[in-house]
């Protein structure tokens, strides 16, 4: 079973999936994460053209995040306190704290920033 999360529909907001897509449409997706389970295996998606399209490496472990590594990953949350959550594949996710934010001259990201950019 594969699916595409609302927010990765498009690399914009999509208010209204319907009227964007019909059945048996034609996409170009990548996969984001694979979970595999006693309930079988799920497959997540994107759409979104800048993860699709790309020219920097996917990372999809840890490991591969290493200091100077660029890539496109996503806002997964932002919240004022602590900073922007950013996911990339698999499961690899960071934090950009507050306190880098604010040497950036963003004292907060919620003004900044939204989840799916």
């Amino acid at each position: 079973k594969a699916v595409v999360p609302k927010m990765h529909l498009s690399d914009i907001g999509v208010q209204d999936p319907q009227r964007r897509f019909r059945v048996g449409q034609r996409v170009k997706a990548k996969v984001l994460k694979t979970d595999s389970s006693s309930a079988g295996t799920k497959i997540q998606l994107t759409l979104k053209k800048t993860l699709i399209r790309s020219e920097f490496p996917c990372l999809k472990t840890v490991e591969e995040a290493e200091p100077g590594v660029v890539a496109h990953g996503f806002i997964s949350s932002v919240n004022s306190k602590n900073g922007v959550h950013v996911s990339f594949f698999g499961d690899v996710h960071g934090l950009i704290y507050l306190s880098d934010l604010k040497a950036f001259g963003i004292l907060d990201p919620t003004m900044a920033y939204k989840k799916g950019e």
